[in-house]
């Protein structure tokens, strides 16, 4: 489980628990107290003792990679397109490189995330510099580089305790030209299976590829194949948002977006 504790708009106790057990979750929103809110991601059940205090709640859908499994097997449960993409990468050799928590990742990662949003602003949550500070202790950021030149990146969420690795944020060059977006479909299949191997080697039992809209969204359909193409399985989840009291709860919500806070 990951906790992560912030005011918003400087005011508001928000707490935002990541992968809680149903214990957890019970034992969470138990303990919220006046002008206290939570969120609580991707848990698989709420009990009826603890819904009184939920103000919101979704049912969503990921891809989980056993990373239990050997390199060969993980290699094999993928597509043929996704295995053929990540020879590409490989034969490019030297002329790809990966930078894990460098100096500039955070720089590389915000202008490869202004381009994406530039395209897609209303597709994505906004992420800035306060935001990846936010997840700074608990996550890795990692970028592709092809020549030289940053072309993909993804922010991973990593519960050390309970093994799991989740896909947060990602952004490439893909939108730039037709080159762009082929080069960036090779990296970034490549980078995948780079953080697959590099977390299994950790010790981490899960790799989460961070959603999918299984069906709801049309337009994320191409995103879903792609995620796909990794193999795994698709693990059913549900996110909530909580108040210690749920009648001032429903006051902040007319007055912030907390339902949306990250």
């Amino acid at each position: 489980m990951v906790v992560i504790e912030r005011k918003i708009a400087c005011i508001i106790p928000y707490r935002m628990v990541f992968f809680p057990t149903t214990e957890d979750v019970r034992a969470i929103i138990d303990t919220l107290t006046i002008g206290w809110m939570a969120r609580l991601f991707f848990f698989s059940t709420l009990d009826s003792s603890a819904a009184r205090k939920v103000l919101r709640q979704e049912a969503g859908a990921t891809i989980c990679l056993d990373l239990n499994e050997d390199r060969d097997a993980l290699f094999r449960s993928m597509q043929a397109s996704t295995r053929n993409k990540i020879g590409k990468a490989e034969r490019l050799g030297s002329r790809v490189a990966i930078k894990l928590n460098h100096p500039a990742a955070v720089d590389e990662f915000l202008d490869l995330y202004a381009g994406l949003a530039a395209v897609k602003a209303d597709k994505v949550v906004p992420v800035n510099r306060a935001v990846l500070d936010r997840y700074s202790g608990c996550s890795d950021i990692l970028v592709a580089h092809f020549d030289g030149k940053p072309i993909c990146g993804h922010v991973n969420l990593r519960d050390e305790h309970g093994g799991r690795v989740r896909l947060l944020f990602s952004a490439s060059r893909r939108f730039e030209d037709r080159e762009m977006a082929r080069i960036a479909g090779i990296l970034n299949c490549y980078l995948h299976w780079h953080e697959i191997l590099t977390y299994k080697e950790q010790g981490f039992s899960v790799y989460d590829l961070g959603g999918i809209a299984h069906g709801e969204n049309p337009s994320a359909e191409g995103i879903d194949r792609f995620k796909a193409g990794f193999g795994g399985r698709v693990v059913t989840e549900r996110t909530c948002l909580c108040a210690g009291v749920p009648l001032f709860g429903h006051a902040l919500l007319r007055i912030f977006d907390t339902g949306k806070n990250r």
